[in-house]
């Protein structure tokens, strides 16, 4: 992780090479967030979290981010609230104060609760059973919430333990008593301890039974007394005491020095980097894992084997040129080959000698060892022995090898030949008679590495353009320079700079700078290649080495990646797991005879042991540890909260989302993984917090994958996060908006046009009517008018048809005008017109109305059921000859009707009626028009006409 960031690693190697227990630790305090540097007590919940008691508050650690609950946080908690002891009993979390008394946090939902305000030294819980040692000296033990028993043990206190055992209750009072009591607080049996003594612990250990840590040592009960167990130590006092499940103790002495067991003894941890510590407690984790709580803050800490060590070739200075290449190996001896020369490392002792100082300025490349003597060539100076036996070194030269020859690489052929490879060609050495035989290949070919096929005189050749083969066959030939027949069998685009045959599946492994080819035993085709950065720790390779069980370790640019050809399974080893090298030098690697790896680099060697490495896949969960809004320009802190809905106002604040691993020992050795919606994968930094601004409005998919220590995926989720923008942000709004204004743009068309149909219609209605009615009355009025006579002998009849087209375009006006009226109206003005029309006449007219509801009719339907009315009237003026005209009005359920008839009579029939002029095609027109009807009879002898009109009410 970043340097700068809240967490502070720091590796210590106690020994170079060969150690049994390597320790790494990190540290923490309040500038990584930690709400206070005193740390008084630890406990881990059931997810993984470690909860911090200190001096002032509580805080809960996921490995990476803290989140605090204090004063600041919390108004329940009061300033400076110093918790002495924790506790968790499923979901709540109990903090005990001398002051304050007794606070829960839900785990869960951080509910804060200040349960009891009284002062509290101790409190214990079994189930339903609650007991609880207040700093006035009363104990007192509850069931099921319910004060059982109570009793005072003297005064006020700042020292207790307390233990429920079945029924019994153990119970240490102010350092020098531990009391046996019954559930009732009788006191069966009390062990005087020594009084300088105070207690750290009193438990039920699982395989000791009650055991009590004080600062003389380890107690425990045996046969109604307590005995001492584990180390006592009369000089020293113990200001901390615990024991594990595995019954191996802990403790500090005089607050300095904290002891954690290992394999062999105890491993004290100092403190290198801050003064005047104080150790206040140790908590242990599990396996090799320890927390260290002190005054300035707390450590975690790992004593443990490593799979790894390594080799720091200090004999020369920091300042001087030291280049590692080839690696020999000899029993218990190592050669470590490279410039400026020859270094001897005894695997045993440790102890290092340069051995080849008669040529320091010497710079090997590659070596190989027969019998006892180092073949080794060099860049520039030719190929050179080296006894192992008596330490001197030779130059090798023949007619065909030069003092001044520069080879890359070496091969042992078989029992007598060595081949040496360089630029545009090889050369095959006779190492029993000196001689030697050189093959001439194309200029621009530069040979990095031969390797055997089963014919082991077919050689595959590795150079910088691609796998080439050979056969040495009854070719060799002594003191020759010759050309040789050779074959391409592939070019990756890259040095070949490494070949191994797997021993088992016969496969070729092809080392490359941009990757690792895997060739099938017929060398045909390709069958893997790994070259992406999820595939191997760095694609420029410098060599690869075959564990014992068929594993192959490939040295990179950037640290080691190891491969299960069988199982797929890869990983990569990186600083961060101890190696000293995260760059490692071409040439520079070695099987030992005991299986170790040794792989040489920039800053010394390191030796990897397979036996102890874990190949096991990890079952490590990723878990979301919170979330949390921050809007810009906002100083007060938001709350993180737990919830399986996630939304966030995007584009007003920011969504802060807090991981972590169920792995907490091991927390800075994963990496996190994200993509957002169908976006690429991104690491995630900044101790695992993701911040997320300006997502894209509605549902978005986020996507989160853990990677193990090695680079394994080994869990993956899917997270649903609501981003809530402004309604007319939103895209349904401008949808909604688009059919509004369409929806209205269609009704404004429609309505125009059908404002326009109404408008041509209406005039139609009135051509017609005035045509029909108004025009026919004004036309005999002028016929009238032609003659003086006429008028003066029709006078009435002439003042009569005035005003009956008076009256009709009167109505007219009033339909144009949109005015309505109501029934009882209608009636009124029909009485009025019959009143008028019949006088004069010989015709008496009768208007009969039914029990009728008060209805409201439109303009239209009023104006048409007068214009009915009025041709009815003039129908029977004209052309009935009758003395008696009756109208007949009534309602009947939804419909209006209206009967007239008379007692006139007609010669003509009813289809001749509906002929001769246009009254009657007027009330089919009027009725239809309001989807009504009209039916027209005759009745009696003399064919009376009767009118029967339907208006439906809508």
């Amino acid at each position: 992780m970043p340097k700068f960031l809240w967490i502070v690693a720091i590796l210590l190697f106690k020994i170079s090479f060969g150690q049994k227990n390597i320790v790494e630790y990190y540290e923490y305090n309040i500038s990584n967030g930690l709400v206070d540097n005193w740390i008084n007590d630890f406990e881990k919940d059931k997810n993984g979290f470690i909860w911090i008691a200190t001096n002032d508050g509580i805080s809960r650690f996921d490995g990476y981010n803290f989140i605090n609950f204090s004063t600041e946080q919390n108004s329940l908690i009061p300033e400076n609230s110093s918790f002495q002891d924790i506790q968790i009993h499923g979901d709540l979390l109990y903090a005990i104060s001398y002051v304050n008394g007794i606070f829960t946090i839900n785990t869960t939902n951080f509910q804060v609760t200040h349960l009891e305000k009284r002062g509290v030294v101790s409190l214990y819980k079994d189930g339903q059973k609650t007991l609880t040692y207040f700093t006035n000296g009363l104990l007192s033990l509850k069931e099921n919430n319910k004060v059982r028993s109570e009793k005072s043990f003297g005064s006020e206190t700042l020292n207790g333990k307390l233990l429920l055992v079945g029924d019994y209750i153990y119970f240490n009072k102010s350092f020098a008593n531990l009391y046996k009591l019954d559930l009732n607080l009788n006191i069966l049996s009390k062990c005087k301890l020594d009084e300088s003594e105070n207690s750290f612990f009193l438990e039920n250990h699982p395989s000791l039974g009650v055991v009590i840590g004080t600062s003389k040592g380890l107690f425990r009960e045996k046969n109604n007394s307590f005995i001492p167990y584990g180390k006592q130590d009369k000089e020293n006092k113990f200001s901390y005491y615990g024991i594990t499940k595995e019954c191996n103790p802990f403790y500090i002495i005089n607050y300095k020095t904290p002891f954690m067991p290992m394999s062999s003894g105890f491993y004290p941890f100092t403190f290198e980097k801050t003064q005047n510590t104080e150790v206040r407690t140790v908590f242990h984790l599990g396996a090799d894992y320890w927390l260290i709580g002190t005054n300035q803050g707390f450590y975690k800490l790992y004593i443990g084997k490593r799979f790894n060590t390594q080799i720091k070739d200090n004999l020369f200075d920091e300042n001087q040129i030291r280049v590692r290449r080839k690696i020999i190996s000899l029993n218990e001896n190592l050669f470590l080959i490279g410039f400026p020369g020859i270094v001897s490392f005894n695997l045993k002792t440790n102890i290092q000698s340069f051995v080849s100082k008669e040529r320091k300025e010497l710079s090997n490349y590659d070596a190989l060892r027969i019998g006892n003597d180092i073949y080794s060539t060099s860049e520039g100076y030719g190929v050179w022995k080296f006894n192992i036996q008596n330490n001197q070194i030779t130059q090798i030269t023949s007619p065909i090898i030069r003092s001044d020859a520069y080879y890359y690489c070496m091969y042992q052929l078989d029992d007598r030949h060595v081949l040496f490879g360089g630029k545009g060609e090889f050369v095959v050495f006779n190492f029993r008679t000196n001689e030697s035989e050189k093959y001439l290949l194309k200029k621009e070919l530069e040979v990095y590495d031969f390797e055997a096929c089963d014919d082991k005189y077919q050689i595959l050749i590795g150079t910088n353009k691609g796998l080439f083969s050979v056969n040495l066959q009854n070719k060799i030939r002594n003191n020759k320079t010759s050309t040789i027949p050779y074959r391409l069998i592939i070019d990756p685009g890259a040095r070949i700079k490494d070949i191994l045959r797997h021993t088992r599946f016969k496969n070729y492994w092809l080392a490359t700078d941009n990757g690792i080819l895997i060739m099938n035993p017929n060398l045909t085709s390709i069958i893997k290649k790994f070259s992406d950065k999820n595939e191997i720790s760095n694609p420029k390779v410098t060599g690869m080495l075959e564990d014992t069980n068929g594993k192959i370790w490939a040295s990179t640019y950037s640290g080691i990646s190891c491969f299960d050809f069988e199982s797929g399974r890869k990983y990569f080893i990186m600083t961060k797991h101890g190696l000293v090298n995260s760059e490692f030098n071409y040439k520079s690697f070695e099987r030992l005879s005991d299986g170790r790896l040794i792989f040489g680099g920039l800053y010394g060697y390191d030796i990897i042991d397979p036996k102890l490495f874990n190949f096991n896949i990890s079952n490590t969960k990723i878990i979301l540890a919170g979330f949390k809004t921050e809007k810009e320009g906002e100083s007060k802190p938001s709350k993180i909260s737990q919830s399986s809905l996630i939304e966030f106002n995007t584009g007003d604040e920011d969504l802060l989302l807090y991981f972590k691993t169920t792995d907490f020992n091991n927390a800075e050795m994963y990496a996190i993984e994200y993509k957002i919606n169908e976006g690429e994968w991104l690491l995630l930094t900044n101790n695992n917090v993701l911040r997320l601004s300006n997502l894209k409005g509605g549902k978005n998919k986020l996507k989160i994958r853990l990677r193990d220590s090695f680079s394994n995926i080994c869990d993956e989720k899917e997270l649903e996060i609501w981003a809530k923008i402004p309604f007319y942000y939103e895209l349904y709004f401008y949808v909604l908006i688009s059919l509004i204004i369409t929806s209205l743009s269609f009704l404004a068309i429609y309505y125009f046009k059908r404002m326009k149909n109404v408008e041509v219609e209406t005039k139609k209605r009135i051509s017609m009517d005035l045509h029909d009615e108004t025009g026919t009355i004004l036309t005999r009025v002028l016929l009238m008018s032609k003659s003086e006579s006429t008028i003066v002998k029709n006078l009435d009849v002439f003042q009569s048809s005035l005003k009956e087209a008076l009256f009709s375009l009167r109505t007219f006006m009033d339909s144009l005008s949109g005015k309505k009226g109501y029934l009882s109206d209608l009636l009124i003005e029909l009485k009025e017109f019959m009143s008028i029309s019949f006088r004069g006449t010989a015709i008496s007219a009768q208007l009969s109305s039914e029990t009728i509801e008060n209805i409201w009719l439109s303009a239209e339907l009023y104006r048409d059921i007068k214009l009915c009315m009025y041709e009815a009237i003039q129908n029977t003026l004209k052309h009935s000859d009758s003395s008696k005209f009756d109208v007949r009005i009534y309602q009947k359920k939804s419909c209006l009707f209206f009967e007239i008839s008379d007692n006139g009579e007609t010669n003509f029939s009813l289809e001749e009626l509906e002929e001769k002029g246009n009254g009657f095609r007027n009330f089919q027109k009027r009725t239809k028009r309001h989807n009504g009807s009209v039916k027209i009879e005759l009745k009696g002898e003399k064919k009376s006409v009767y009118l029967e009109f339907e208006f439906p009410l809508n």
